[in-house]
């Protein structure tokens, strides 16, 4: 069988519904997910506690279901990008991207030569165990990992549109929640502000012939309505969608519990972006 394409599935024009998967990891998970119709998974390793053991152990049942699978890394360091692409990651979700130079050594992490500076390691996941001629397998790998770009600060916004012209970038995010913080209007999707600063990304991304992507979460129209509106990524996320079920199912037991984070700590490097690799209290939220 062979690997999936992640960086065709982000050029297509169409809607491209993906699932994200940050609680549940059961052996069954792509199967599952590939029989809803659903096009791509993405896997997060920044909120709920996924480590690179675990992802591993997932990455298996994806491929069962043969759809392409997407992770988010804790940071943007380089041994979290490459050992993410080296257990059989097929495209990343970045967090935090701020610049067109954070954006192009991304790229450089995780592309082999010479696309990139990535480490090669062959015969493992990330190749499927298999024994091949190694230029054509670098080749074919730099062809079919995707990424995608997180805009969640105001200096991604400033910086949108390097970003989005960066070779190697496919698909510019909007990161609801964050963006929303940053502009100190958190949670207000329907403020002006962060209408006017989303309408930036997506004009960056049609510029640059990207296709841009957001969560459901901060529509309150349904995805086939924004299908018709434009192209672009949908990512549910299973816990909420699981929650809500169980919500309708038993309406009597339904809580609702709010738990203050605390203060966040946080780390800087050389692009001003955060580093994750620090102490959080746990939550579970949509990109």
């Amino acid at each position: 069988m062979s690997a999936p394409n992640l960086k065709r599935l982000l050029a297509n024009s169409r809607l491209k519904p993906g699932h994200s998967v940050f609680e549940f990891n059961s052996p069954g998970l792509g199967q599952i997910i590939a029989a809803a119709g659903v096009d791509f998974i993405f896997l997060d390793m920044e909120h709920p506690g996924f480590g690179i053991a675990d992802a591993k152990r997932t990455i298996p049942s994806f491929r069962a279901g043969n759809i392409p699978f997407m992770v988010r890394p804790p940071s943007n360091a380089y041994h979290h990008i490459a050992r993410v692409m080296d257990v059989g990651a097929d495209g990343l979700v970045m967090p935090m991207v701020g610049s067109g130079e954070e954006a192009a050594y991304i790229v450089s992490c995780m592309k082999y030569p010479s696309m990139g500076q990535r480490g090669v390691a062959l015969n493992i996941a990330h190749d499927r165990y298999t024994l091949g001629d190694t230029a054509k397998g670098l080749a074919a790998a730099n062809r079919r990992t995707g990424l995608a770009v997180l805009i969640e600060t105001e200096d991604g916004i400033r910086n949108i549109d390097a970003i989005a012209a960066t070779k190697g970038v496919d698909c510019p995010w909007i990161g609801h929640f964050d963006l929303s913080c940053s502009l100190g209007i958190p949670g207000q999707f329907d403020h002006p502000d962060f209408k006017k600063t989303s309408s930036r990304v997506k004009r960056a991304a049609r510029k640059h012939d990207r296709r841009w992507a957001a969560s459901q979460a901060h529509w309150k129209r349904p995805p086939h309505s924004i299908a018709r509106a434009t192209p672009c990524c949908v990512a549910q996320a299973m816990f909420g969608s699981t929650k809500k079920r169980l919500s309708r199912a038993f309406p009597q037991s339904e809580r609702s519990a709010k738990v203050d984070p605390g203060p966040q700590p946080r780390l800087e490097n050389q692009f001003g972006a955060r580093n994750f690799l620090v102490e959080r209290k746990h939550t579970v939220r949509s990109p």
